[in-house]
């Protein structure tokens, strides 16, 4: 490739401006000239420095005068300081920073404190999550995931599992998962609108199990499913029978292709989850049903869902339980500027742990409110006004916690 000296482009720019008298024309016409002398630079050169000696240059061979000097030199100045200021915002404020495309580090920090408004009480601050997460490609089509929350005192490994994203249109993941049931519970701590997940999910929905699960979406994204088959002991637990849990999944968007419909971010969903449970003497077969109502506008979203479950006990002597709740849940993102928001949050819920007891139907009301200072650090107030109809958690607390993500 043929390089070019200043001299080269200064006695072509001379050429140029023979006739010209245009001072705005000539003006852009130097500034297109310094870039492209730019282009073909080296590297190792200083871009301001050369923006300087090019245009003294300039300025000494009579082809530019003082006054369009110091205005190429303004503005060249200005464009400089916003792409600057540009880079910067844009530029992720991280405790780690590592991303090489096989290989994805991530995680969050959730710091609590909590306060009764009842006698014998403690109050308290605590480290409710220290998730860190590493995840990646071993090819294209096979994506690997490890998950530990350091916060926990045991069974601190979240998640570990190997996903084939690509055999028959289909994801087959094997491992350790969360279940894909509630919709409350595979959302992630760092993502959920209120500080605790509500009284229904905790009690009729565990969080992870180790199993296979195969999963696609159809119809242009209008049906997601999912099937899988799990040991049914719950998070780092092996099987201790030869039963399996058998969990199904459907999530209908009919209206998500409709970008300019009000319906676009409706989603209506149903669960399935059944299996045996090896207790001794009080072996039993667990049913679990979920329904999901979800929909989200602009800056709104509604949330809810019933969950039930009923316990049938091989043991006669034994009462099968069913039990029940559900939550409703609605948010709304008040935007500000510098990427902050605020997210005023009210939620109910209600559960039944046994329908063979009378007075023991707990509420829980939660008012709340989401202070997102940027889009890696959130702080979170929640009021909950609590009711048992037993008298044993009759009442409120205050719950605030700090997020920060990386």
């Amino acid at each position: 490739m043929k390089h070019y000296t200043l001299n080269n482009y200064t006695t072509w720019l001379h050429r140029g401006f023979r006739n010209m008298q245009n001072i705005n024309i000539k003006k852009v016409l130097v500034i297109i000239f310094i870039i492209t002398f730019l282009i073909k630079v080296p590297n190792s050169f200083s871009v301001s420095s050369e923006v300087d000696l090019l245009v003294k240059i300039l300025l000494k061979k009579g082809i530019i005068t003082q006054e369009e000097a110091d205005e190429v030199l303004k503005e060249m100045e200005v464009a400089t300081k916003t792409k600057e200021e540009k880079e910067k915002k844009e530029k992720a404020p991280c405790f780690v920073s590592i991303n090489s495309g096989n290989l994805q580090i991530s995680g969050y920090i959730q710091g609590k404190y909590e306060h009764f408004e009842a006698p014998a009480t403690t109050d308290s601050t605590s480290i409710k999550s220290a998730v860190i997460s590493i995840q990646g490609k071993i090819t294209d089509d096979i994506n690997y995931k490890i998950e530990s929350n350091f916060a926990k005192k045991d069974n601190i490994l979240n998640e570990a599992w190997i996903k084939f994203t690509n055999i028959f249109n289909m994801g087959i993941t094997i491992g350790q998962m969360k279940v894909p049931y509630s919709e409350e519970f595979i959302q992630s701590s760092a993502v959920i609108d209120t500080i605790e997940r509500s009284l229904p999910t905790l009690n009729m929905s565990h969080e992870r199990d180790i199993g296979l699960v195969i999963d696609s979406y159809l119809f242009s994204q209008r049906v997601y499913y999912a099937a899988g088959v799990f040991n049914g002991t719950g998070i780092n637990t092996a099987d201790n029978n030869d039963q399996k849990d058998v969990v199904m999944k459907l999530v209908f968007s009919p209206f998500i292709s409709e970008r300019n419909s009000g319906l676009t971010g409706l989603k209506l969903g149903v669960n399935f989850m059944t299996g045996e449970q090896d207790k001794g003497i009080n072996d039993y077969s667990r049913e679990r049903f979920g329904y999901l109502l979800k929909y989200e506008f602009e800056n709104f979203k509604l949330q809810s869902e019933y969950l039930t479950e009923r316990n049938e006990y091989k043991n006669p002597a034994t009462l099968d339980i069913f039990e029940n709740g559900w939550y409703v849940l609605a948010t709304y993102n008040f935007l500000l500027p510098n990427e902050m928001k605020l997210q005023p949050v009210i939620k109910y819920e209600i559960y039944d742990p046994n329908d063979n007891n009378v007075n023991d139907i707990q509420t829980i009301t939660t008012l709340g409110l989401n202070w997102f200072i940027n889009k890696y650090t959130k702080l979170m107030l929640n009021y909950r006004i609590r009711n048992d109809e037993a008298g044993t958690n009759r009442y409120n607390e205050f719950l605030t916690q700090l997020q920060v993500k990386f």
